[in-house]
């Protein structure tokens, strides 16, 4: 690589080949569907894919929520979309009204996570907003957060079978986690996120420098832990725990969660060694780009200043 002109030895050029190309020579997505599901690490792979979306010249579509066909047509008509190439929403998921979106068939992307780490992480977002940033508008069980204890057994998250299951599935309230899974192309898992990235990108022809992503979390941590007092962690932690051992809409968020990341390890376990390899310098130049832009990592935009990303890749990679 030149910088200025001149010459130089970048830290990462093992990976020169793929840095501007895909991982595998996988097809490109013609449409994809991104069930969002709170508390998974949703905005980052939303962010993931407008870059994707941005190469591709693809229409993408970011939306907190559409309950109805009619807010699906006036969403696509306040874009100025006559169709959309990539939706990306906390929708219910009805498939009628998917398919007012993308017309047709779709790459279909879900994320999961461990659902007592989602609660863990649900205190911690509605703490900051009810308590550290009052008046931010309203979000689950934020009211409660002063007693954990009180949250811990009575807040009710969403479940992530709800929103990845198509409503004209389900008979009496039941689903069959099989047929759940079988339905998606894609599972993002939280506490694999890495490998997810990894594989996915294996899947629709991402480059590596889609990958890295700047983080928009605080150095005091965020949403998570840290909004916690350090004293009651560990009880908050065990009520959790405890919950989880009776709560259905807990037990079976769990099995559905074990499934996908039994699948995501086997899909990752199947890559050429070299892009196995790279998990691990993955998320050491994430540290890198990030230190890179850290005057960017506050930009409100899903692209994150692709365009210092890409500088960072050139001089690197």
């Amino acid at each position: 690589a030149q910088v200025d002109g001149k010459p130089v030895v970048c830290k990462w050029s093992q990976y020169a080949d793929i840095a501007q190309h895909p991982l595998r020579s996988a097809t490109k997505a013609e449409k994809i569907l991104y069930i969002k599901v709170p508390k998974t690490g949703s905005s980052t792979v939303s962010s993931l894919l407008w870059r994707y979306a941005r190469r591709h010249d693809m229409r993408m579509l970011k939306l907190a929520s559409v309950h109805s066909e009619d807010e699906a047509v006036q969403a696509m008509s306040d874009a100025n979309f006559d169709e959309v190439d990539v939706l990306a929403s906390h929708l219910r998921y009805d498939t009628r009204m998917v398919g007012k979106f993308l017309g047709g068939s779709a790459f279909r992307i879900a994320s999961v996570r461990d659902p007592l780490s989602r609660l863990y992480s649900a205190f911690g977002y509605a703490w900051e907003r009810h308590v550290k940033r009052p008046g931010k508008g309203s979000w689950v069980c934020e009211k409660k957060v002063e007693d954990f204890r009180k949250w811990a057994s009575d807040c009710t998250l969403r479940s992530q079978q709800d929103y990845m299951a198509p409503l004209d599935w389900r008979e009496r309230d039941r689903l069959d986690l099989d047929k759940v899974v079988e339905h998606y192309d894609h599972f993002m898992v939280t506490e694999l996120m890495t490998e997810s990235m990894i594989v996915l990108a294996s899947k629709i022809d991402m480059t590596l420098a889609e990958l890295l992503l700047l983080s928009k979390k605080t150095e005091s941590g965020g949403y998570l832990e840290d909004n916690v007092p350090v004293e009651d962690r560990e009880e908050f932690k065990r009520l959790l725990a405890e919950r989880g051992r009776y709560d259905s809409s807990i037990l079976i968020d769990a099995q559905l969660h074990k499934r996908a990341a039994a699948i995501l390890q086997s899909e990752f376990e199947g890559l050429p060694e070299k892009v196995r390899n790279m998990a691990a310098d993955l998320k050491l130049m994430t540290e890198e780009v990030n230190e890179a832009c850290a005057e960017d990592r506050s930009t409100p935009t899903l692209s994150d200043t692709n365009e210092c990303v890409v500088e960072w890749v050139s001089r690197n990679v």
